[in-house]
């Protein structure tokens, strides 16, 4: 196991609890309650088969928090001076997961603690409510458990779910950070957890989450429990909007400070499905200010439909595609009829048609937006020319519709083709990130990375291939179609990502790559060990500065996700684990500093899952006097 980077001392409350009672020997003074005068502690850290511990971490706890530190020496030996008496805690931690904890009072002169044999830090619960002791250290203290969590931008804040022990219902609470103090927002909540994330923040003042509330109407006179779209106040825990499911069509979008969707205030039977009735409803846009709760709605869009399908937002804009779905056993239902294009302007809430094109038969909708058009490919529905692809741009001032350079896609199949699978747009909004499937008679397989220049439409096949350790590995080449992640960073740099098995008789062993493609050219590579289970590449977290990195990986011993920190671009080998409590260590994120990392894990005293710290820093000086 790694060496682990220890830290500084950092205060963020204090709570002590003790497991074992030592004596220590020496003199000095008569009044054990009220000692003063110099100490001096020494001890040894020995391992189980009682050789010598060397550079094992020694801390002087009082009222938790480590006040002085020194490192064992060959022998194990260490020394910790300090102008203080008392009943202190010693703890040993030796940054590989094991250390030591001893009570005991502290006296005037020579103290000894003895032999401390070293053991898994995990069996050692109470360290995590010390302070400074290079251990992971509880932040949140509530017995329950703090469910999906979300941070705010810079870090002073954590929101999540908290079920207590034995309720049944919700809390939304606040937890400021360092500090770790709780505001409890809303009580005795009915959350709707039927959706991976069960908060979103809107923006550092508005929190959205998905509720139970109860209804009443000609059809359930007695009330009936729906699904609500709810948003609050993240400072007061005030209400500010709550919209029944079905009303919710798309959104919420954040105009300055305004809350904005696309309200179905309409709604009208469609036709029937083995899951249910299909609705389809008329579209209004509609926004509330958060600081005077006005709402504001703008003209009805005109028609009815089933979805509202968004292809680029932002704070000024939304385009979408009203589309109208019909039951498939109708003879007269058209797939391929057309779906008109809006624009939305928040500022005023005026709507306009734009264009019009066929959801179903453009194979990537997931649509670039330059802030002036809107591109997409398109399948072309004439019979001659069933199954080609064009790169097609729309003009959002004209409604114009173009062909972007002159090159078509056949997609048809009857002999190697290329087709895109779907396509990301670059940062400055210059370039499409497309990866490639060859069709066949018969088959299809990815075909690598390819850039397309917005301007031009010419098309540029990118070199997926690296080496690590000698194995070469080719990215989004792999599988029927592509399995790998693509996407640009901010910076326009591709990162790239694949899970790759071995077929050469070792268990079939997983393997992550992720891959960096620089705007020059340049690359660089990393893997990592998967689990059986694990079909994605590990998160990576960038610290501030750009310095630090932090992955969350699983330990293939123990089956759960620790953590491991290092310098930005550094391999797993010469990372630092830093986490060490036997549990999977979840919703990660650096500290505004840099120097220490938030994230949620099983506490080890109450079973619940907690919000914990722990500090990259280690100590500037040996703290022994």
């Amino acid at each position: 196991m790694k060496k682990k980077i220890f830290p500084s001392p950092v205060i963020f409350g204090t709570l002590v609890l003790y497991l074992s009672i030592g004596i220590g020997c020496g003199s000095g003074f008569e009044n054990v309650n009220n000692p003063s005068g110099s100490t001096k502690l020494t001890g040894r850290a020995l391992k189980t088969d009682r050789t010598p511990a060397e550079g094992v971490w020694a801390y002087l706890v009082k009222d938790g928090q480590a006040v002085a530190w020194a490192k064992s020496d060959e022998k194990g030996r260490f020394k910790i001076g300090a102008d203080m008496a008392g009943t202190v805690d010693i703890v040993l931690n030796d940054s590989a997961g094991r250390g030591a904890l001893k009570t005991m009072p502290l006296y005037n002169g020579d103290n000894d603690a003895g032999d401390m044999f070293l053991q898994p830090l995990e069996s050692i619960a109470p360290v995590v409510d010390m302070r400074g002791v290079g251990y992971e250290e509880r932040v949140t203290k509530e017995r329950g458990d703090y469910i999906k969590p979300v941070y705010n931008s810079d870090r002073s804040a954590a929101f999540a779910g908290r079920k207590l022990g034995g309720e049944s219902n919700w809390q939304i609470v606040r937890i400021d950070l360092p500090s770790g103090t709780e505001t409890v927002l809303r009580e005795d909540e009915k959350m709707y957890t039927n959706t991976s994330k069960y908060l979103q923040l809107l923006s550092d003042d508005v929190l959205y989450y998905q509720a139970y509330r109860t209804i009443k109407n000609d059809d359930y006179p007695e009330g009936i429990l729906t699904e609500h779209s709810v948003f609050i106040d993240t400072h007061t825990g005030k209400e500010l909007l709550a919209v029944v499911w079905w009303r919710f069509r798309a959104g919420p979008f954040m105009s300055g400070d305004r809350i904005c969707y696309l309200d179905g205030p309409e709604r009208q039977f469609a036709y029937d499905t083995i899951f249910g009735t299909a609705y389809e409803y008329r579209l209004q846009p509609t926004c509330l200010d958060v600081s005077t709760g006005k709402e504001s709605r703008g003209p009805m869009i005109q028609g009815w439909c089933t979805s509202a399908q968004v292809l680029a937002s932002n704070s000024k804009s939304t385009a979408f595609l009203k589309v109208r779905d019909c039951d498939e056993e109708d003879p007269d239902c058209n797939f391929d009829k057309p779906s008109p294009m809006y624009l939305v302007n928040w500022s005023d809430l005026s709507n306009r048609y734009i264009s019009s094109f066929n959801y179903y038969s453009s194979w990537a909708v997931e649509t670039a937006w330059d802030g002036k058009n809107l591109y997409y490919l398109n399948n072309d529905q004439t019979a001659a020319h069933n199954y080609e692809l064009r790169l097609l741009k729309v003009d959002i001032a004209s409604g114009q519709t173009v062909q972007v350079g002159s090159h078509i896609f056949d997609c048809k199949g009857s002999q190697g083709t290329t087709c895109p699978y779907n396509m990301k747009v670059s940062p400055d909004r210059s370039e499409l990130l497309v990866p490639m499937i060859e069709r066949t008679q018969n088959e299809s397989h990815s075909n690598g990375l390819y850039k397309i220049d917005l301007a031009t439409g010419k098309i540029a096949a990118m070199d997926t291939t690296f080496t690590i350790d000698g194995k070469e590995y080719s990215l989004c080449k792999t599988g029927n179609y592509p399995v790998c992640n693509q996407s640009f960073e901010t910076d326009g740099s591709v990162s790239i990502e694949e899970v790759f098995t071995s077929d050469d008789g070792d268990g079939g062993a997983r393997t992550g790559i992720r891959a960096v493609i620089d705007t020059d050219g340049s690359s660089m590579a990393r893997a990592f060990p998967l689990g059986e289970a694990d079909y994605h590449v590990p998160e990576i977290i960038t610290g501030p500065r750009n310095k630090l990195e932090m992955v969350r990986v699983r330990d293939l011993e123990t089956g759960f996700f620790q953590l491991h920190a290092g310098d930005k671009g550094s391999d797993l080998a010469s990372m630092n684990q830093v986490t060490f409590i036997t549990a999977s260590h979840s919703y990660p994120t650096f500290a505004p500093d840099g120097e220490h990392l938030y994230y949620f894990t099983r506490d080890p005293i109450s079973g619940y899952e907690q919000l914990f710290t722990v500090s990259l820093k280690e100590p500037e000086r040996d703290g022994s006097k």
